[in-house]
């Protein structure tokens, strides 16, 4: 099996685990970005087949979901702080 075709497969599993994490929680917008950003980035791996592209965007994805979470939390945070200072 070639580096590509390994990269491939390991794309595809990690797709195939996204898609699970979806259909878990269909309505839970991380769990939705990341099975759309995995489909996209092979699709994106399997037409050009660069390599560097295909890792650039698989960062930038990264970055995103992980602001999306640290705006999450941070409203999470907000809110308890918010419901902390109501019930004292």
């Amino acid at each position: 099996m070639s580096n590509y075709e390994t990269l491939i497969a390991q794309a595809e599993q990690n797709l195939a685990e996204a898609k699970r994490l979806y259909d878990e929680k269909p309505l839970d917008n991380l769990s939705k970005i990341n099975y759309e950003n995995q489909k996209a980035s092979i699709e994106l791996f399997k037409k050009t087949g660069d390599i560097e592209k295909w890792l650039e965007k698989e960062d930038n994805d990264f970055k995103k979901r992980m602001n999306k979470i640290k705006e999450v939390n941070k409203k999470k945070y907000h809110q308890l702080k918010t419901n902390l200072y109501n019930f004292t």
